[in-house]
């Protein structure tokens, strides 16, 4: 994503980076969702130190829902935190949102943690949750796996929605992301994808600095 959001001519200049990309993270949605396995916060907070002591300027985490721990891994660094949760909603605010009905598709687990939706009441932005539980962790794993059965999926969640309700979608969770021209094809409304925000912001923080 941000390399895709990054117009450049040479290697130089684009963002430069340190990526912790680890798998062995505890699932968000057994946590949160089937409260199974073990929270994920410590690994969170662990891997936050660890980049920050390795010298980078600020951090940034693709995952919607693992924003559910931002205040406490915040308490472990000293260098900003760029949240998704933020920048999308500064985003709405400045393209006229206030006062419409902003659908969410995202993991079950973002619902139930309301992470976007304090924020958005609080900016007078009403929320729709789009999809079926089931559905929605179904269309995960398919993503996951790369199954060639996530395009029935989604089609089934939107045939399920009332997409009237909505004015615009957020793509809200990574794997939606990685399907999002299929999301943008399949739902008949503006579709926003969070990951581009974070990584617009990405790209902002560091050609100021």
């Amino acid at each position: 994503k941000i390399i895709e959001n990054t117009d450049v001519l040479r290697d130089q200049e684009h963002v430069p980076l340190l990526v912790d990309n680890n798998t062995q993270v505890p699932s968000r949605i057994d946590f949160i969702i089937r409260k199974i396995g073990l929270n994920p916060m410590p690994i969170l907070c662990s891997m936050a130190t660890s980049l920050e002591k390795s010298g980078v300027e600020a951090l940034a985490m693709p995952c919607n829902t693992a924003h559910a721990f931002i205040k406490e891994i915040r308490t472990k660094i000293s260098i900003p935190f760029i949240s998704i949760i933020d920048e999308t909603v500064f985003w709405l605010h400045e393209i006229g949102m206030q006062k419409k009905r902003i659908g969410i598709l995202a993991s079950p687990a973002v619902q139930i943690t309301k992470i976007f939706e304090r924020e958005l009441d609080e900016n007078n932005m009403e929320v729709e949750y789009i999809g079926e539980d089931e559905l929605l962790l179904k269309l995960i794993h398919e993503v996951k796996a790369n199954k060639q059965s996530q395009c029935l999926t989604l089609e089934e969640i939107v045939s399920k929605c009332d997409v009237k309700k909505i004015d615009i979608l957020l793509i809200a969770c990574s794997e939606f992301s990685i399907i999002s021209d299929l999301v943008r094809q399949k739902f008949a409304v503006p579709v926003l994808d969070t990951l581009d925000l974070l990584a617009n912001k990405i790209i902002k923080f560091s050609r100021e600095k």
